[in-house]
């Protein structure tokens, strides 16, 4: 058994099926984003086991992006609204999904923007919630990155496994009027959500010997322990 193992190896290794480190395959996906144009961002293609002579053992992800929020605040109060009369706050947050939406599907928080202390003059409104807010508004741009990087579990690999990889940027909001007098209706809004930049999927793998390929040299092994007895 020694023999067979010992000599298996060698023809193994002289086939090129030893293990001589890790493989990898990364594939880059650049995108230009805009949260009114949807979710999706791209598509990776999935990993290729080579007709299984190839082992999935890592997968990672790198992202690097800009991210760019415009904010609105309306009154819908009936009575115009002067510069600290009132004030807003919040923050958006963009997360990254990999794979389709449910059961399988892989997210990562890749950043946020926030704000604090927004004021400024509002127009008067038409005094419902339901009706139309005053001019002028009061709008501010936010910027901040989008950065991570990240590996997969193994029990997470078969996302990665069976058809295209989708790639998925999704926004939070969590948005408040943190001031304001009695009585006056304030909404304060995404006017838009943008992101510019780069996510990078690396798949790690070793490269095995066909399971028929396999067999025909442990064949040949023991041949050769029988010849050679």
């Amino acid at each position: 058994m020694k023999t067979t193992t010992a000599t298996l190896g060698a023809i193994l290794a002289a086939s090129g099926f030893a293990h001589a480190g890790d493989n990898t395959i990364t594939q880059s996906l650049d995108y230009e984003w805009n949260e009114s144009s949807g979710f999706q961002v791209g598509t990776f293609d999935a990993f290729d086991d080579a007709g299984g002579t190839r082992e999935l053992v890592g997968v990672s992800v790198d992202v690097d992006g800009s991210l760019e929020i415009g904010v609105e605040a309306l009154n819908f109060s009936s009575f115009a609204l002067e510069s600290g009369e009132w004030s807003a706050e919040g923050i958006i947050s963009v997360n990254l999904l990999l794979g389709d939406f449910g059961p399988g599907s892989i997210e990562q928080a890749l950043g946020s923007a926030g704000f604090a202390g927004l004021t400024g003059e509002l127009g008067a409104g038409s005094g419902s919630p339901f009706g139309e807010p005053g001019t002028p508004t009061v709008t501010d741009t936010l910027f901040g990155a989008l950065s991570a990087s990240f590996g997969i579990g193994s029990s997470d690999f078969v996302a990665f496994t069976d058809g295209a990889v989708t790639a998925n940027l999704l926004s939070f909001s969590d948005l408040a009027i943190s001031n304001g007098p009695p009585g006056s209706i304030i909404s304060v809004r995404t006017d838009s959500v943008e992101s510019f930049g780069s996510i990078d999927l690396t798949y790690t793998y070793r490269v095995v010997p066909a399971p028929t390929t396999v067999a025909g040299l442990l064949g040949a092994a023991l041949f050769g322990a029988r010849r050679r007895r």
